[in-house]
């Protein structure tokens, strides 16, 4: 058999021939397009259906859990629908069918309202769900991915985002800054000898330092006796020169001494939001290489959205003091915690959870992952670890901080447009489901002709995908 195989994420296609048995991915008849059947497992379209179908998109509570609106909005229906039932039994058992001898009215309107009361309550589920779905949609169009409704309804009432640093405020791509070698030593090999050590090192920030001497087309020198201390530093032999990188305190325990005045040099440098990087050269202070993840361009637009919609920021991260209030002065987080671990950011979030707010969670590392879980709402970066994206409930395609803006607003006109649904579908069903029961038969002789009980099902179905459509229109 002969198929026009073709990769879904690039539709680049090619023929091939393939064996018996073979499972039909995709194919074509002339215009017509063959369905697919299986999706290999571990392939990039398997892994996006998988997310898929772990993603409750219409989730969420369609008995009000998720808004009191909707749910005072079910509850009446089911009560108005049961108080009829009763009212209507008795009154009207008794009364003759004029055009079924034998049968009563209640009999003949008995069915005719059962399946007018399931559709009644049925625009109530269809309200939220055509808001939802139209607003998922509107959603993706701007970036944000919303892995599951009941994300997109808590957002709204989002009152404090904790935001990491590291590639979510900044570009989570470190770059060196500034080489400051203490007198005595060049320059050129001062980067040299540290960059040559640097490379056996699997610290980003390591890696910066490497780039940093390759752009300027440096020979790296091989390392003997490389050793590593987690939350320290590095140390090895490079050239027939005992090289060491880290923290001061690192560099001391390694007997190094004569370290204050790099660490008075350092507070500069950590006050710009820099990272400082100490080297030792044969047991002497030998300068200072800082580090700097820039902040995105995007950024402090996105501060001041989030702050116009009346949100606290809060920075979690586990850089030092000096460097984490730099970056919180520079932007204007509202407030900052600086040098905590992974679950320290999810007992911080209880914390706010606990005091009543309520409480978003932005990150991208596997770090964040435990601290998105632990939010009202997660929020992953695109541009992040697939972990961080599993644990959250929305994506930031992009990885841009507007997104968060963006999602806020858009949460807020979808839940708005359900209450606005919620309201008018309430109020058909309160004037319908009476008129359906034939509360006005004893009085007016009136029964609800199921032509137009029909038309008006119609109707309300139409205004319901109508309203919902304007999500479609607003302004992001």
């Amino acid at each position: 058999m002969y198929t026009n195989e073709f990769d879904i994420s690039s539709d680049e296609q090619e023929n091939m021939n393939t064996k018996p048995k073979a499972y039909l991915v995709g194919g074509g008849i002339g215009s017509l397009a063959a369905a697919a059947f299986m999706i290999r497992d571990g392939s990039l379209p398997g892994g996006n259906i998988s997310i898929l179908e772990a993603a409750p998109i219409l989730g969420g509570s369609l008995d009000g859990a998720g808004d009191p609106a909707e749910g005072y909005s079910m509850r009446g229906g089911r009560m108005l629908t049961t108080d009829n039932y009763e009212c209507t039994w008795d009154l009207y058992k008794s009364i003759p069918s004029l055009d079924h001898p034998g049968k009563s009215v209640f009999d003949e309107t008995v069915e005719f309202n059962e399946r007018y009361t399931a559709n009644s309550m049925a625009r109530l589920v269809d309200s939220r769900r055509a808001k939802v779905m139209v607003g998922v949609g509107r959603g993706a169009q701007e970036g944000v991915l919303v892995k599951n409704a009941e994300s997109l309804e808590r957002l709204e009432k989002v009152t404090t985002l904790v935001v990491d640093k590291t590639g979510t405020l900044t570009e989570g791509k470190p770059k060196l800054m500034d080489i400051l070698p203490s007198s005595g030593f060049d320059s050129k090999e001062f980067l040299r000898l540290t960059a040559s050590l640097e490379q056996n090192s699997e610290h980003p920030l390591a890696a910066a330092i490497v780039q940093g001497a390759k752009e300027q087309s440096i020979v790296l020198e091989p390392v003997k006796d490389f050793r590593s201390v987690t939350g320290g530093g590095v140390v090895g032999n490079v050239a027939g020169r005992v090289v060491m990188v880290g923290k001061p305190d690192f560099l001391r325990n390694e007997k190094v001494s004569g370290l204050e005045p790099l660490e008075a040099s350092a507070v500069k440098l950590q006050e710009e939001g820099k990272t400082a990087m100490f080297v030792a050269i044969d047991g002497k202070p030998a300068g200072i290489l800082a580090v700097a993840d820039p902040i995105k361009a995007t950024t402090p637009e996105a501060i001041r959205q989030l702050h116009d919609l009346g949100l606290k920021l809060v920075m979690l991260t586990g850089d030092n003091r000096r460097t984490a209030d730099a970056v919180s002065k520079q932007l204007g987080i509202d407030a900052v915690e600086a040098e905590i671990e992974p679950a320290g950011k999810v007992t911080h979030i209880k914390k706010l959870r606990a005091e009543g707010k309520h409480v978003a969670m932005a990150g991208d590392g596997i770090n964040d992952a435990p601290a998105l879980s632990e939010a009202e709402v997660g929020i992953a970066m695109g541009t992040g670890t697939d972990v961080a994206m599993q644990s959250a409930g929305i994506t930031l395609v992009k990885g841009d901080l507007r997104g968060i803006a963006k999602a806020i607003r858009l949460s807020r006109a979808t839940m708005s447009n359900i209450r606005q649904n919620l309201f008018f579908a309430f109020l058909y069903n309160a004037l319908g489901i009476p008129i359906a029961a034939g509360i006005l038969y004893p009085f007016f002789g009136l029964l609800l002709s199921p032509m137009i009980a029909g038309a008006a099902m119609s109707l309300s179905s139409v205004s319901v995908i109508g309203n919902a459509l304007r999500l479609r229109q607003v302004k992001l």
